[in-house]
């Protein structure tokens, strides 16, 4: 838990210790493999906002839906 505190920002760190009883099981493999490919993706060392924002940013990407009747 060290680990991942230190590289994600304090206030995501804080609002995972104020939720209401510990991480199960299945978050904390989430939250692990998270760490995981942030180390394999080289952004150790970045300022944890940026990487964050750009984890962000790719998920709205790819998640981002057509809009419907639209024309450009």
């Amino acid at each position: 838990m060290r680990v991942l505190f230190s590289i994600i920002p304090k206030d995501i760190a804080v609002s995972i210790e104020q939720r209401s009883g510990p991480l199960d099981s299945e978050e904390m493999r989430t939250m692990r493999r998270l760490v995981e490919v942030i180390r394999a993706a080289g952004a150790t060392g970045l300022d944890p906002e940026m990487v964050f924002a750009w984890i962000e940013e790719d998920l709205r990407a790819r998640l981002a839906q057509p809009l419907q009747g639209a024309t450009f």
